[in-house]
Parts: structure tokens; sequence; C-alpha cells
């Protein structure tokens, strides 16, 4: 166990390792203690703790305090028998323990043997023995304030009550001699020689010894009839075998004769209560009550010659007088103060200050100890625990000289100084040894807020404030005066280092400065030096100077080199606050909330270096690490890293850092302390340097918001010994089983268990660590770091060793640590002998059923032979049969497959035949029902046709979704669509028909559905459905769709009113080709097709369709199964196609005055001339059309022309479409061309093989004439991004050429012209860099311009106003019009490739903004500026 070093050297710490548990007692976790502010105490600075009722405690009153044998402090309170092992109370009280008679106890003593003696108010003597308590004696007749107690190492113990003596041997009460010992035994002791010391309410001293039988006899002493009548309270034995006696009559000394020892100068020392060994051996230390003295109760030290008075107080009432010792130092409670030798040291009174009900009464001290750790333990009347622990951490805050408790930098000069910055009072000196503190507060030389501090070799001490640089000199007066820079303002210094040359580095909040031959220089950005700021510095053994950055990771500076290292290389952030450089050269690294990491810095020396040397590696809370943000890092002389963070100041050993760094280990541990030990404020302050600083002596400082804290890692002291380590209890169910000297047995239904086990330290209980492992169930141990319980479930029957062990930080695993033997009982029939018995009666059971089954399987075998020879002979006529039927179903499978493979052929042939026609009909029936001057008439004779014709193509999309559904050709193709628009679409377009029946259509779809399906197949499913039911119901009527959302699945329902489908038919509605009964309806028959369509599309989605009538409505349900992502995630957001479309200024016309320079070509490829003429005059407004009726003759035209765009039909006679396709690619001249198919083949086989066969594009006949258009402007527009990407060094178009107005254009100036200040200036030519840089990037916009200035859009918007004048938007357009004039006057490119390679999207936007500039277009520009002597209008 690892502790402090003693502050006031209490007693070894002997450890016994006892089974001991509890029964049924209440086990309380500890809250946290209530801190009292750390203070000195015997001249050490110590931490005041208290516990009360709101920590566990059932009661503050504490009667008697014990530590017993195996560690745990034991407490007699009013209400109950309390146990603290430094982390829970325990509490015993009659309620769960029967064998105790009651909750007032007042004495406790520990038996030679563990056992728990106690004494009751009520006069009980009880006994804890195993964890269980046994009434012993009385009640009534054991004296609370003479607890009269001796014990022999064989397990007897004798008491003494008010009737004499009585002796315990096997739980049973002999009195002995009665007749001689009938009066009070006020003390007792066993001599070493085994004689029994009685002290005698009337007989005085009375010696007993074991006679040959056992029982006691008396030893008869002239020497002691001395004695007689006197009443002996108190009696020791000394180490040296000195008797000593403390009476009524004063203090007796000797062995085999006695006298009195007299009190020196002064009145005699009476009634003497306690006597102990003195802590120097010399003598004995007493109390008692002193004759003719206001301050009755006394402390004395007493030799063979005199008493002399040590201390003195109030009479002490208690049951035991708190007076004990601890090495050299004698302890005493007097009232509610603490003394030691004789010196007042402690008022408990001042934690009673402004509570309310508490006052010195309630605070006197009642019992004290000190334990084995060296702690203080005092209980209080009614005040709680208390406990004063020595603390490894000293605070030196205002009230120490310090002249402000907001503490920043530290350093320790080459004089072991400790300089100390705060902020806004100056800093201060510190000299330890001798522990002033010197304040320099601000004045006009000296800094109000000290950050950084170093001392250079010169002797000046630089000083880094939030203002300024300063140098001082401290001869002979601290004298400092602020350093002048050049080329940047210093403020903000965080960090200052000294390099071999004696350069000064300096990190600011401004920017990095180097102060060489007198001047301090700040270092360019664009050489390299970061931009954020510098908060450490620290040298690698290569001499490399590496420097932690806010914001940019770290650098590494050699030679004029600046190497970054950031999170793309590793770092875990580049928010970092401290740099420490080891022993062994690693370079460890303090983040800001990203833990710590370690660097190998020779692994960054060459460019070159293995990717595994670069290996950062980071260590975090995860792998044990107190704290993840780190101020500062230092190590001590012992091998331990040391941090600072905003949760205390905590220490981790550098071996197990390295080893988790390594991948040796996955955890370290760590020790932290916080104001439980001693800080007045946990939280550190950093992100300067050195935010911690190593003293001369070894001792660490470290600046906290409260004071600097100062640790001495010295005071660490390695104990050999483990702390005691003790397995409580094993809890199954309800019951509490307690561990003994056997195993514990678990009932067979006792199967899930928790066993508590605890270390029972109590200087850092918060820092001991355990794993466990149940030896026979597994192998491995399991850590559960500060849990004290391991759990175990469905234990099968057997014997287990449960071993547990406990850790710290400092060291590994104490072995062996305790063990505790498991034994689960079987079930009867888990148990060998039920096994076997099962065994041996299913042996029997399959003996005799083989037997059995033998005869039986021989007369089955003889009768199947018999069957199996007659059906031999049928079964050959069978198979020839069967082969003859065979050869006949191939023959007509053949000839089923060739019929397949026909009408496959003739409904392609069909679907090209009727969809060209069609598409020629729709088309220009459109256009038709657009043209403004169509009257009433014709508008309806057109909307007749339009319909018609869409109700063929409808039928002959059916028809093949039925083909390609019985060829299994039809393929799904899922993806996230929105349902409930797609259904609410779907609805919207029978409105029209709906309206002309007078139908009503309702619609109960949620706002947003969305999900992963077949759009295509679902739009078929719901028309279909809603076809269906607009057709079959009457005049008035109403059409109902809903979609319903589960876990698993959607629900589409489509219901109508109107006449009832009879039940015979519903059955069969889903039949290709049935419909209902005619005479049942007036409405026009279908096709039959569409249900059975429904059908085959949800069962191909895996779901289910279901129709029901009844004389009120016809409803048809579709369920559909959603994919596993919808169902773990139903609230993805939806991606509409709408957001993917062409941006509209991309869709404007090219201008009319440049139209002959950028119109662009298309060529049309058809074998129907009437497509070509519909195709050409929809185009022929915005391009050059060209005509081609089959592929041989478009390529060509494609060869002679070069077209922008080529739309050609597939099926063409001659060369057909993908034959085209083909020979372009392969044509280098050609080979770029874009080529848009058509066809009515629409099938996803055929548009895969047209794209695999190299056209851009596909689209199915019939198709919308507005989708032709927009593919063709994209085709033209992606191959114009790549003309301006890969073409325009060729072309003279850059679109990145640097922005210089030429004589008279407009430059871009701030508001106030050349008066703009120096930061103003180089934010413009920044900002005019990165606008440059993408000036012909069409994204580039005001977010990316954002961006690349590392700014957000308010503060950008603010800071070009501030510079330009404009907004960042005006500025782009305006530089980018002025830059497309400049290529107008100084390129032969045509005006489209201006517009582009100046970012523009769409030509028509540049020529509205060229005009909105220049009052001129760019055709008119272009013009001007060649034109002799004229200069461009503006």
């Amino acid at each position: 166990m690892f502790r402090i070093r003693s502050w006031w050297r209490g007693g070894s710490a002997g450890v016994v390792l006892t089974a001991s548990a509890l029964t049924t007692a209440l086990p309380v976790h500890a809250q946290r203690a209530t801190l009292r502010p750390s203070t000195v105490f015997g001249g050490v600075q110590v931490i005041h703790e208290t516990w009360n009722v709101s920590d566990g405690l059932p009661v503050n009153a504490i009667n008697h305090l014990i530590q017993s044998r195996d560690g745990y402090l034991w407490a007699a309170t009013f209400d109950g028998l309390v146990r603290f092992d430094g982390v829970k109370f325990t509490v015993f009280n009659s309620a769960g323990n029967p064998g105790l008679p009651s909750n007032r106890i007042i004495r406790l003593e520990e038996g030679a043997r563990g056992d728990l003696w106690l004494a009751t108010e009520q006069g009980h003597l009880v006994r804890r023995h195993a964890g269980r308590f046994r009434v012993m004696f009385g009640p009534g007749c054991i004296p609370p304030k003479y607890f009269a107690l001796a014990h022999h190492a064989d397990g007897t113990t004798w008491a003494g009550t008010c009737n004499g003596l009585v002796q315990f041997s096997d739980d049973r009460a002999v009195p002995v001699l009665p007749d001689i010992l009938r009066d009070p035994v006020g003390s007792l002791l066993l001599l070493r020689d085994g004689t029994l010391l009685v002290g005698h309410g009337k007989l005085g001293l009375v010696r007993l010894r074991r006679g040959a039988d056992g029982a006691m006899q008396p030893v008869a002493t002239s020497a002691d009839s001395v004695l007689r009548d006197a009443r002996i309270n108190a009696i020791h034995e000394a180490p040296d075998g000195t008797l000593w006696l403390g009476t009524n009559r004063g203090l007796f000394t000797g062995r085999e004769s006695w006298r009195r020892v007299p009190m020196e100068g002064g009145p005699e020392l009476l009634e003497i209560e306690r006597i102990v060994d003195h802590p120097r051996r010399a003598g004995v230390v007493v109390y008692g009550l002193r004759l003719w003295s206001s301050n009755a109760g006394t402390v004395a030290t007493a030799d063979a010659k005199r008493m002399r008075v040590v201390d003195s107080g109030p009479p002490v009432f208690n049951v035991v007088a708190p007076m004990w010792t601890s090495d050299s130092t004698i302890w005493f409670g007097s009232g509610s103060t603490v003394h030691r030798n004789g010196v007042p040291q402690l008022r408990l009174t001042d934690a009673a200050d402004g509570v309310e009900g508490m006052n010195s009464a309630t605070f006197g001290i009642t019992s004290a100890l000190t334990d084995r750790e060296g702690s203080l333990w005092l209980g209080t009347f009614a005040g709680g625990l208390h406990r004063l622990k020595p603390t490894l951490v000293r605070t030196i805050s205002e009230a120490e000289g310090l002249r402000n408790r907001n503490a920043y930098g530290t350093y320790v000069d080459r004089t072991g100084a400790v300089w100390v910055g705060t902020l806004g009072s100056g800093f201060s000196r510190v000299t330890p040894g001798t522990g002033r503190v010197e304040g320099f507060g601000p004045s006009a030389s000296r800094p109000d807020v000290a950050r950084t501090f170093l001392e250079a070799r010169d002797g000046t001490l630089w000083v880094g404030s939030a203002v300024a640089l300063f140098a001082c000199s401290r001869a002979p007066t601290l004298t400092c005066a602020a350093e002048p820079s050049f080329g940047g303002e210093v403020f903000g210094v965080s960090a200052l280092h000294e390099d071999p040359d004696g350069r000064l580095w300096v990190g600011t909040q401004g920017g990095l400065f180097r102060r060489e031959q007198g001047r301090l220089v700040k270092l360019d950005t664009a050489s390299g030096a970061p931009a954020a700021t510098v908060r450490a510095f620290a040298v690698s053994r290569d001499g490399a100077l590496w420097m932690a950055t806010d914001g940019g990771g770290i650098v590494r500076y050699r030679e004029g080199v600046y190497t970054p290292v950031t999170t793309a290389d590793g770092l875990p952030s580049d928010l970092v606050r401290a740099l420490y450089v080891d022993a062994d050269g690693w370079l460890w690294i303090g983040t800001e909330g990203r833990g710590l990491a370690r660097l190998d810095p020779r692994a960054w020396a060459t460019r070159d270096a293995a990717a595994e040397g670069r290996r950062i590696a980071t260590i975090t809370t995860r792998n044990g690490l107190f704290d993840d943000g780190i101020h500062e890092v230092l190590e001590d002389d012992f091998g331990r890293l040391w941090m600072s963070s905003n949760r205390g100041i905590f220490w981790i050993t550098r071996e197990e850092a390295m080893a988790v760094a390594d991948g040796r280990a996955a955890r370290v541990r760590s020790t932290g302390y916080t104001e439980r030990d001693g800080m007045r404020n946990r939280e550190g302050n950093g992100g300067v340097q050195p935010s911690g600083a190593k003293g001369h002596d070894g001792r660490l400082w470290f600046p906290t918001q409260d004071g600097v804290v100062v640790v001495d890692p010295r005071g660490i002291v390695n104990d050999a010994v483990a702390p005691p380590l003790v397995i409580e209890q094993v809890v199954a169910g309800d019951s509490a089983l307690l561990p003994g000297d056997a195993a514990v047995r678990l009932a067979p239904d006792q199967r899930d268990i928790r066993v508590d086990f605890t270390a029972l330290t109590f200087r850092e209980p918060r820092n001991v660590y355990f794993r466990y492992r149940l030896d026979g169930y597994s192998t491995d141990w399991v850590e559960s770091d500060t849990r004290r319980s391991a759990f175990f479930t469905k234990l099968p029957p057997g014997r287990y060793t449960f071993r547990v062990q406990a850790s710290d930080a400092r060291r590994g695993w104490h072995e062996p640590g305790a063990s505790l033997v498991i034994e689960v009982v079987p079930r009867f029939y888990e148990t060998p002998a039920f096994r076997v018995a099962v065994l041996a009666v299913l042996l029997g059971l399959g003996v005799v059923t083989l037997t059995r089954r033998s005869r039986a399987a021989r007369r089955r075998a003889r009768e199947l032979q018999r069957l199996v020879d007659e059906r031999t002979l049928a079964l050959r006529d069978r198979e020839q049969q069967l082969e003859a039927q065979n050869r006949q179903l191939e023959t007509q499978a053949e000839a089923l497959q060739q019929l397949d493979h026909a009408r496959s052929r003739f409904f392609a042939n069909v679907s090209h035949e009727l969809r060209t026609p069609l598409t020629l009909m729709l088309g220009p029936l459109d256009r038709l029902r657009k043209h403004d001057r169509v009257d009433a008439q014709h508008e309806r004779w057109v909307d007749l046709a339009t319909r018609n014709a869409r109700r063929l193509l409808e039928l002959v999309n059916q028809i093949l979704d039925v083909a390609r559904l019985e060829a299994g050709a039809m393929q799904l193709s899922p993806s996230r669509i929105d349902l409930s628009g797609l259904l609410r679409g779907a609805l919207e377009s029978f409105r029209m028909t709906a309206e002309g029946k007078q139908l009503q259509l309702r619609a109960d779809v949620p706002p947003a559905c969305l999900v992963t399906l077949d759009s295509d197949a679902v739009e078929k499913i719901v028309t279909n459905l809603l076809s269906n039911a607009v057709k079959f119901t009457p005049p008035a009527g109403e059409v109902t769709l809903r979609l319903q959302r589960s876990v698993a699945s959607v629900t589409i329902t489509v219901s109508n009113t109107g006449p009832a489908i009879p039940p015979e038919q519903l059955a069969l509605v889903f039949e290709r080709f049935y419909q209902v009964d005619e005479s049942r309806t007036t409405i026009q028959p279908g096709t039959g097709i569409g249900l059975s369509l429904v059908k085959e599309l949800v069962e191909l989605q895996g779901g289910a369709v279901r129709a029901a009538s009844d004389t009120i409505a016809t409803t048809f349900t579709v369920d559909l199964p959603l994919s596993e992502a919808d169902r773990r995630a139903p609230d993805v957001e939806f991606e509409s196609v709408a957001d993917k479309t062409t941006p509209p200024e991309a869709s404007a016309a090219v201008p009319s005055d440049d139209a002959a320079a950028d119109i662009p070509t298309l060529l049309v490829v058809d074998d129907s001339e009437d497509m070509r003429t519909f195709i050409r005059d929809h185009f022929a407004e915005r391009f050059r059309v060209l005509e081609a009726g089959d592929g041989l003759e478009a390529l060509a035209v494609a060869r002679a022309q070069l077209p922008d765009v080529i739309v050609s039909d597939v099926m063409m006679p001659g060369l057909d479409g993908r034959g085209l396709v083909r020979a372009l690619r392969e044509d280098p001249e050609t080979d770029y061309l874009a080529v848009i198919l058509l066809t009515a083949q629409a099938e996803s086989e055929q548009r895969i093989a047209g794209l695999e066969g190299g056209a851009d594009d596909y689209l199915g006949k019939p198709f919308e004439m507005r989708e032709l258009d927009a593919r063709v402007r994209n085709q033209i527009a992606a191959r114009r991004r790549l003309q301006l990407r890969f073409g325009a060094a060729a072309s003279g178009t850059v679109s990145d050429s640097p922005v210089s107005p030429e004589a008279g254009e407009t430059a871009v100036d701030s508001p106030d012209g050349p008066t703009l200040a120096a930061d103003d200036l180089a934010y413009r030519e920044r900002l005019l860099a990165a606008i440059r840089a993408r000036l012909g990037d069409e994204d580039f916009g005001v977010t990316e311009l954002a961006d690349a200035m590392a700014q957000d859009r308010s503060h950008l918007f603010r800071r070009v106003r501030q510079v330009t004048g404009q907004s960042p938007s005006d500025l782009l357009r305006r530089l980018r019009v002025e830059e497309g004039a400049r290529l107008l006057r100084t390129t032969s490119g045509s005006i489209a490739d201006v517009a582009f390679s100046v970012g523009f999207k769409s030509v028509s936007h540049f020529f509205r903004c060229f005009q909105a500039q220049y009052g001129v277009t760019p055709t008119e520009y272009r013009r001007a500026s060649h034109q002799d002597d004229v200069s461009p209008p503006r």
C-alpha cells in the first residue's frame, strides 16, 4: 500500500486478513464527506473531513471508536453498530440482527480472535462472532464506564460485572469465585505470564491464576494489601513488565510491591481512569481528576518518581476519556478542541459557524484514535464523525501573501525562486526555502496581467502580459520596460523560449515573433510560421523546436523549415496546450479535451520516415486518464507524469503510459488530487507556458483559480504491504451468506449471486482498483475499476473459487489477494447419482425396445421383400411410360419456348410500331392544346384525341408489363421516394375524370412517408386501382385513397362506393382477363388486365393484395413490406428529384445579338420523317438543326458538321442507333460527341445495353418534349464545363486569370479610398487573392468565399463591406464582369466561352450583368474595343 509520509508518525500498519461480513446489515455508501478548508495542524497542512447522517451515519452521536485488526473502523452509536471501510457505512441494528438486543451501544472492544465485544446502555454484554450477534450477559450488570474485559489467546474471555467476574468459554458464561468476588469489578488485565489481575470494588487488587483443573484460583500477595478498599479503575502493563494502577487514591506502580506516584508541583491527580504507554517509552500517560482545581480533567505523564501535568481541561464525562498517543505525540480531546502535546491545535466548533442548531457542545469529542495510515479520527457528541488527514498538496494563495488568488504562469528561475503571475494584480515571487512571498503590483513599468516568464542567459527576466512583452532587471530592484516590436503588435503573450543562438521566441495572439540582434520581429506566415497562437515550446533531442498552437496542431521548426502536425497526421486535436520531452526523447502532447498524445520526434526529422514511426498514440479517459483537458505536463524524479486540468491535478506512471501508447496495455491508473486532498479550487489554469514548474528541490508547482498548488512527490511512499482485502458477503436473492472457514454453500435455486468485497484503506479509497475471477467458471480476470461488487448469473452446479485482487495507481496488482470457495448445490436431477439412475433406466428400456424392434423388423423385412418384388415389375412398366411422356413433354416445351420467343418479338415490334405513332400524336396534340388561337370546339376535340391516345398508350404499356412478368424479365429498381407525394399525384391525375362524373376524391395520407420502393411499380399499382375505382363508381359516388405505415410495412387502401361484387366473383377479380358481370353496371367494361397486373406487381415486391366488398363500398388493400433500412431509420430525409434538376438560369436562350457565334448544333436521326419534323420544330428557334434518315447518313453528317448533340432513334433500317454510337466512338474525330438515344424499347435491359454501348443518355418513347429539351441542354452544359477545365489554356480563355482592371475600369477600394488602415489593406489583398484563385469556378459563391477567408457569413459581410463598400455577392459579380470585359478585349473566343470562363452558369445571365454594369451588350463592347482611337464604352 502507498501512503503519504506520516505527519505525526502513526503506528505501523499491521495486516490481518480476516473473513468478515454481515448478516442482514444495511450497507450505506458514504456520500462525499463535507470538506473544511485545509489548515495547518501540528505544522502540517491537513484536510478536515466530516461525515454525518446525510452521508450514511444512522445518527450524529458517536460514543466510541476503534479500528479492528482487519482494518475496519467501528463506531458505537445510539442507533446501532456502524462499520466503515472508507467508501461505505454498514449499519448493524436490532431490526436486522435478532441477536442484538439494543441499538444504544456505548462501548466496543476487539477480542483475541477478532471477535467484537459490545456494551449497551441497558447493561448488555454482546459478542459479534462470524457476523452474528449473541447476548453473553445482562442486562443491567455491565458498568459501561468501566468496561472490564480480558482475552486469552485460546478464546477465553473474562468480563467484570456489577456482581463479580464472569468467564466465557464456548459461548458459556461461568461465574468465577462467586463467593469471593461478589462486588463490582471495574478493571481487568491478563499478564504475559497468564496471571489475571482483577480490580475489585472492595478487595482492591486480586490476582488469579488457572489451577491444574483449569479453574481460576486466587494468588495471595501480601503487597496487595496496601490497595485494599481502593477502587481500581485502570490496570496497565508497560513493555518492561512494570504494572501501573489507576485508582480513586491516585497512581500506583510496581509489580510485587506498590508505590504511590506523587504529582509534581500541585494538587494530586485522583480518580485516574485511563493509562497508556508513553510515546517515548518513558513511563506512562494517564488521565484523571485533579483535586481543588476548576479544570479538573487532567492529562499527565508519569515515571516511577513523579507525575507531571501535560494538559488540563473541563472534566470529561464520556464513557472513555479521549486521550491517546501515537509515537512521539500525546493527544487529548477536551470539549471540542484537539490538543497535541498540551498545545491546542484545532477547534471543531469552527465547523458549527453559521449552522443552525450547532454549538460547542454538539462537537464535544467523545472518542478518538489514530489509524494505521496516520489519519486522526474523532467521534463527537452530536457533530458526526471527523477526520484530520495529512495532505500531499499545499496551497499558496492570498491568505499566504499572493497578489491575487487567480494564478497563471508559474516559473522557477536559476536561484530556485518561483515566479507566479496573476490575473489583474501583477506577479509574485515565492522563496521555497523560507516560504516568503513578495508581490510586484502593476505600475507604469510593470504589467497588471503576468501570463508567462523566462529568465534569459544574460539574467534578464522576460514577462509576457496581455498587452506587451516586458524586459525586467532585478538589480538592485525589479524594474521593467516594454519591448518594442516590428512588423506587428505584440499582445496576449502566451509562451517564451530562448534557443541556443540566444534568440528569443515569443508566441502571442497576434502571431509568432522572434527577437534577434535587439529587434523583436514578427515572423511571416508565408514562410510557414504558424498563424495560430503559439501556447508552448519544447526542444527535442535533435535540436528541433516544437510549438503547440491554439487551432493549428503542433509545428516543428528546424533550420528554417516549418513542418505542421495536425489531426490529418493522427493528432487527436489541433488545440494543444502543453508539450513535454521526456528523458528518452518522447514528446508528450497535452490537448484541449482530447487527452494525452505521444509522438516520436525522430520520425519527423525526415520526410520519408516510415508510417509506423509517425504513429501518434493517444491516451484518454477511456484508457483510465483522470481528465482529457490538460494544461501542463511535468515529470517528477520517480518516473511519474504529472498533469493539471480543470478537474484537479493528477499523475500516471510513465511506464504505464508507454505501455498503453505501445499497445501493450489497455489502461493507465490515475491518481487525482482535488479539494478532498488540500486544493482550495480544483480548477487549474493553462493556455500559457509555463502552466506549471518543477522546483530545484523536486517539488511541483501548478497555478489554479485559487492560488498556486505545491506538491512534493517525495511524500508518496511505497508501502510493501497491500491494504487488507476482505470478501464481505455473498448475496443470492434475499439471502446474505457470510464467508467463514468453510465454503459458502448455495442452495439449488441460488444461481444468481453478488459477491461484495472491499480493501481497507482510508487514505485514498477512491484510487483503489479491483479485479476478480471465478476459478472453475472463467480463467480471465475481470477489472471492475473501483466497483466493489462482482456479479454472476446462472451458475451451474459445482465448486468454484472466487479470487479478488486490489491495486492502486502506484503499483501492480497485490497478490495473492483474497479468495473464497463457493459451492453451488445441484438440483436432484443434476446429481451424478440421478444421472446414473436415469442412464441405467434408459439402457434397460433400450435393450427391451431393441429386442422387440429386432423381431418386428425381421418380420417386416420379409413382407417388404415380397412387396418390393411385386412393385419392381410394375415400376419397370411405369418407367417406360414416363420416358415416352417425357419425350413428348420435351417436344412440347421446345415448341412453347419458340412460341414464347416469337411472342416476345411480336410484343417488341408492336411496342415500337405503336409507341412511335403515339409519340407523334401526343406531341402535336399537346402543342395544339397550348396554342392561344385554338377555339373551344377545337380544344374539346384536341382533349378527346389526347385522352384516347394516352388510353391507348396505357393499354400498350399494360400488355408489355404482363409480357415481361410472364417472361420473368421485369426487375425492380427500388429508390428513396416520398410515397405520400406519389399517391397524392396519382389521385390528382383522375381529378378531371372524377369531376366529369360528379365523383368525390378523398385522400387520407400523411404529409410525408419516406420509403425505399420501386416508384414505377407502385405508381402502376395505384393508378390501376384508382382507374378501376373511378370506372365502377356511379355518379355522385366517392373514391377514397388511404396510406398507413407500420414498423415493417406500408398499407395502401383504395375504396369506392357503388354496387357490391358478389362473393363468388370477388375471388376471381385478380384473374387475368376476368371482368365482373356487365349486367350489374352501366360502366363500359375494360380489358380485365389492370387488377391482374396489380396482383403480380405487388407479389413481385413481396407484398399482398386483397379485396372486400359490401353494400357500402368495395375496398382493395395493398400491403408492401419495408426494407431493413426503412425499419431502422423511418425518418431519413427524402431527396427530391427536383433538387437535382438544372438551375433555372441554365435554360436561358442565347442572346440574339450573338446568335451566329453561340447557337449549338443538333443532329436529329430517325427513319420517321414526322418524328424528325416534330423535334426540329421544337428546337429550331434555339439550335441549328440537322437531319438524317438512318445511321449511315447520320454518320456522314456528324463527321462533316460535328454537331453539339445527336438525338437518334434506335430501331432504324441499315445502321441502327446502337451501331451509330459504336461508329462514332471508334472514330477519334467524333468520339466526344454527345448522343441521346430515343426508343420504344423501354425495358431496363435495353437501356443498359444502350448506355454500355457508349450512349450519353437514353429516353423512352413516348416522351415529354420538355424532358428531351432538358437532357439536350444538360449535355451541352456538361461539354462546356469540360471545355473550360481542360481546354482553357489552349483557347486563351483562362478562367483564373488575375483581375487587374485596365485604365478606366473601377478598382476595388474601401469607402475611404487610400485611408484604409494597414490591417484593412492586408485583409482586402487576401480577399481579392481568394476571389482571383477561383474566379472561373461557377460553384464559387459567398459561402465558399466565407470558407476561404475562415469566417462565418455574418463576419464576412461586415468585413467586406468595411474594406470595399460592397456586399460579397456584388463584389463577386462585379469582378467577374470586369474579367469578362478584359477577355472580350484581349481574346477571340466566343461570348459564351467568355461567360463560362469567368464563372457564369448561363450566357443570358452574363449578358444581363454585363449590360447592367457597362450599359452595352458584350457584342457592342467587343466591337467598340476593337475600333482604333475609340475607348470602350463604359
